[in-house]
């Protein structure tokens, strides 16, 4: 039987509630939309916070707590933790909506709750619009693609089935095939700690995949530094291209330690409360840094960047799918010649930044051919990388081209409308040196007394 979803969703915060379509939880959400005067046809409306509104939910959510349940009351507490005068929405709907989706809202909101404007019915036509649109857009994806999201994970999870086959070689237990390592979906130096897999053998566990996610970590290591995620072994430091500025991770450091840095090297010192320190080990003085150059420490395959993301996606897909991927999982074991491959876009989201990778799988439910069949989110950091899973049986065509790249793109609009968007082609196939452009803000030095007598 299919549900009613309510979800209350603020600029900072967000309650679901999950009604069966019995008579009390009909009854109750068409009390709600009858008291604040919203159209029971329009799925998304704005409400403004205030004394009165929290009022009016509580009689509600308690003349209801015996037909409903006690986790009616939530509602009431959601509402009772918002502001006075900061607007919030009802979305009604028997779906549910992805993270992304929720995202572009709250971004309404805040917009709308920081605006000068005066005009309440003004800027309540703004929300809706904006909400209406971000909705359309979700139900645009969700008409294409089935979604399967890991996020927001309390415990660690386990793909596939143990001592069966691995998804790469294709061994099993009688063909050799051991399983007796802990096989991380998302690299563990990129802050993986509960998301792993039963079908990964340890053959390639230590070979190829180990070769592809090194690559894929040096190429995001400035950021495992600067937000102290730890790998197997520590925290990595990082330099810059020219040698002269180092960055390390003070977070296990003791007090003396810092000091000792600091009576020792010019600091650039404020990261917006990292717990990270620029320093400088040459006596030529930089007056501020605001962009690092970081190269890698190691040369990188680009091509096995793209390909350590799309290895992440095969571990957790559903195992059905599997048979769909065998040219993909044949490219990413394999150091073939150079294929030309669809553009990763990279969105950087400075204000939503997360501890534990999220990934986010989009999987083809139609006979749309136009469009890739398998696309891929990997949230890490304060990154997202939005990319198409190359060389699927389901594919005719690849996705290079302007024009089928751009309808591609048009359905995933929920990614396209944020700023900070970099397009990355990642289909060289040599080794190279690679370097990033970091931009900060401008972050002035404290040089010490040593330093200066050089």
């Amino acid at each position: 039987m299919t549900s009613i979803n309510l979800k209350l969703i603020s600029q900072s915060d967000l309650k679901f509630v999950t009604f069966c379509p019995e008579e009390a939880g009909i009854i109750f959400i068409k009390e709600l939309l009858s008291i604040f005067d919203l159209d029971p046809k329009n799925i998304t409306q704005s409400v403004k916070c205030n004394q009165e509104v929290r009022q009016h939910f509580k009689n509600v959510c308690e003349s209801y707590r015996q037909d409903i349940g006690k986790n009616i009351m939530g509602v009431y507490a959601f509402v009772q933790s918002i502001k006075d005068n900061e607007q919030f929405c009802f979305i009604i709907s028997p779906n549910d909506i992805v993270d992304d989706t929720i995202t572009n809202i709250q971004i309404a909101l805040i917009t709308i709750n920081v605006s000068e404007q005066k005009d309440d019915k003004q800027l309540e036509e703004i929300v809706n619009k904006r909400i209406f649109e971000t909705l359309e857009l979700s139900n645009r994806l969700q008409k294409h693609y089935d979604i399967i999201p890991f996020s927001n994970l309390r415990q660690a999870k386990f793909i596939g089935q143990k001592n069966s086959f691995c998804r790469f070689c294709g061994k099993t237990p009688e063909e050799g095939a051991t399983f007796y390592k802990k096989a991380h979906t998302v690299p563990e130096g990129l802050g993986n700690k509960k998301l792993f897999t039963y079908e990964e053998c340890d053959n390639c566990n230590a070979g190829r995949i180990s070769e592809l996610e090194q690559d894929l970590q040096n190429f995001l290591l400035f950021f495992k530094t600067f937000y102290s995620i730890k790998g197997k072994k520590r925290i990595p430091n990082t330099k810059d291209a020219n040698g002269e500025l180092e960055i390390i991770s003070i977070k296990n450091k003791t007090p003396e330690q810092i000091s000792a840095l600091k009576s020792e090297y010019m600091m650039h010192e404020d990261l917006s409360g990292k717990d990270v320190l620029i320093i400088q080990k040459t006596n030529t003085i930089v007056d501020e840094v605001s962009e690092l150059k970081i190269k890698s420490r190691e040369k990188v395959k680009l091509v096995n960047v793209y390909k350590a993301l799309c290895k992440i996606v095969v571990e957790l897909i559903p195992r059905e799918q599997i048979e769909h991927l065998k040219g993909t999982i044949d490219w990413i074991n394999n150091d073939g010649k150079y294929q030309k491959l669809p553009a990763v876009i990279r969105c950087d989201l400075y204000n939503k930044c997360i501890s534990h990778p999220e990934v986010i799988i989009y999987i083809r439910k139609t006979c749309d051919t136009s469009l890739p069949f398998m696309a891929a989110e990997i949230h890490l950091f304060h990154f997202v990388f939005f990319f198409i899973i190359p060389n699927t049986n389901q594919d005719i065509i690849d996705y290079t081209s302007p024009e089928s790249y751009r309808k591609f793109i048009n359905v995933f609009r929920h990614i396209t409308l944020r700023n900070d968007l970099t397009k990355h082609s990642l289909d060289d196939v040599e080794s190279k040196e690679f370097i990033m452009n970091i931009k900060l803000p401008p972050i002035k030095p404290f040089v010490s007394e040593k330093f200066r007598q050089g």
